[in-house]
């Protein structure tokens, strides 16, 4: 799927379809409420590494006028986000790297109402 759609995103057209086999319904339907039952858990060493995270960029917004107000809601997005990852992983804990990930991802988003993007670490 992440081929096809930076494919057509790059070219700006739908790839041949020839060789391209389409996914089983079935089995995304079977993935996805598997996916849905997980419920990984952030244990306490990420935990402290996001709280102190938070933290640090609550002191720059208010000491950096061109920082970006960055609240509990954002700290919530990077938590709900580092789940899902984990949960399309099929893992019982968050990692690191669904924490990564979550950050980049909420970086290079696009904010609507703001002209920049929210500098999430």
């Amino acid at each position: 799927m992440a081929e096809h759609i930076t494919y057509v995103h790059m070219k700006g057209r739908e790839p041949d379809k020839e060789g391209m086999k389409p996914l089983d319904m079935s089995l995304m339907r079977r993935y996805i409420a598997i996916c849905k039952r997980k419920q990984p858990v952030l244990d306490e060493r990420l935990r402290d590494r996001l709280v102190d995270m938070y933290v640090d960029l609550r002191k720059e917004a208010r000491t950096n006028k061109d920082s970006t107000f960055v609240s509990a809601r954002s700290l919530m997005a990077v938590i709900r986000l580092s789940t899902a990852l984990a949960r399309l992983r099929l893992a019982d804990e968050v990692d690191t790297v669904d924490i990564d990930e979550a950050i980049r991802l909420l970086e290079v988003c696009p904010v609507v109402f703001l002209a920049k993007p929210l500098p999430f670490w």
